[in-house]
Order: structure tokens, then C-alpha cells, then sequence
């Protein structure tokens, strides 16, 4: 059994805990509907858009309850500044996939049901409250360190989508090809860009504890 201070343990803790890289639901979530519910390109594209609006709901909820170093007025105006940007994120990310994309291909159907949408919002929010109540983050978390991780992993995520579709498919833009790569091509971005942050953490926190073992 991995010590408690050892890197296994600290990914371990990084990817179950953590409101803002879902690295495991990521894989599991879309793989899932993919194998189990035969979800079409289209699906995993929509559910995205799905975790996105929670993702934006998580962090609102720190930014407005566990933020404290703030006054109640400018937490709601970092909401509102925060959510603006979401706004703008979701729409972005709609004209990218509809420039990209054959919307009337058949594979550009949404196969999600309700009860799906229910059931992977449950999940999100379910393991966004053992968080809550594990890591209990009130106080130790800003307003600037939450927009610089969100902003950080959201800019990441689109600009590796967006250098893969452009450098490699935009020769099959508006065909078959291009729906089914948009959808693999958006996993393997989240996935890529959450290992680097999950690394860059696990270094982080390497680096400290070094620092005090040799004080």
C-alpha cells in the first residue's frame, strides 16, 4: 500500500478530489456512452457541453460560497466576469464544431436521453461534493487562482482541438471524417491537457515536500 506521501497517493487524491481536472471522467463518461448506449459523435460532442456547464457551475459555487478574502459584491461581479466567459466559451466552441463538421450527417445526431444527462450530472456533482467535504477548500482558494486554472485548462483544451482539426483534418471539414475526429480528437485533448496539469501538480507538490524534509 502506496505511503501517504509518495506520488502515486498525491495523483491519486489530485484526480478524485479536484473540481477542476476530471481526468478520469473524461475517459469514463464518454467511453461509457460510446460502448454501452452507442453514442454518436454528436452525443460526446453535446455531453461536453454538458460537463461544461457544470464545470462552469463548480467553480461558480467556489467562487461565490469559499472565496473569502473578498466582499460579497465582488464575488458576484467575479461570477458574473466568469460567467460571461463561459458564455462566450460555449458559443466559441458551437461555430467551431458547426465550421468543422457535417451537422446533417447522420452522425451528428444527439443519442443522449434524459435520463443520461441526469445520470452524468449527477456524477459530476456527486464527486464535486466529496470534494467539498474532503478537501473542505473554504478559504484556501481565490479568486485568481480559480480563474487562472479554469482559464488555463480551457485554453489548453481548445487550442490543442484546434491545431489537430486545422493541421490534420481540414481537408475532410464538413464530411464523416471530420464529425467522428471531432468528437476522439476533443477526449484526447481533455485527457492530454489534464495529465499535464495532474503532472504539474504532482511536481508541485514534490517540490515542496523536499523543501520540507530539508528544513
Amino acid at each position: 500500500m502506496p505511503s501517504n506521501n509518495s506520488p502515486f497517493s498525491s495523483i491519486i487524491k489530485f484526480t478524485r478530489f479536484s473540481p477542476f481536472y476530471q481526468f478520469w471522467l473524461n475517459i469514463i463518461i464518454p467511453f461509457c456512452g460510446i460502448i454501452f448506449f452507442h453514442w454518436s459523435p454528436g452525443s460526446v460532442l453535446f455531453c461536453f457541453v454538458i460537463e461544461l456547464v457544470n464545470y462552469w457551475l463548480c467553480n461558480t459555487v467556489l467562487l461565490q460560497f469559499y472565496v473569502t478574502d473578498e466582499a460579497i459584491s465582488a464575488r458576484n461581479k467575479n461570477v458574473l466576469k466568469f460567467s460571461g466567459y463561459f458564455i462566450a466559451s460555449i458559443i466559441s466552441f458551437y461555430y467551431f464544431v458547426a465550421m468543422f463538421s457535417d451537422p446533417k450527417s447522420e452522425a451528428m445526431q444527439t443519442n443522449v436521453t434524459y435520463g443520461q444527462i441526469i445520470w452524468m450530472t449527477a456524477l459530476y456533482w456527486t464527486q464535486f461534493g466529496y470534494y467539498l467535504w474532503k478537501e473542505n477548500p473554504k478559504g484556501k482558494v481565490t479568486t485568481a487562482s480559480i480563474n487562472k486554472e479554469v482559464f488555463n485548462r480551457m485554453t489548453g483544451i481548445y487550442l490543442v482541438l484546434f491545431c489537430i482539426m486545422c493541421y490534420v483534418f481540414s481537408f475532410w471539414s464538413n464530411t464523416d471524417v471530420a464529425n467522428y475526429a471531432l468528437a476522439f480528437v476533443l477526449i484526447f485533448a481533455k485527457s492530454l491537457v489534464d495529465l499535464v496539469f495532474v503532472a504539474m501538480r504532482m511536481s508541485d507538490e514534490i517540490i515542496k515536500k523536499r523543501e520540507l524534509d530539508g528544513k
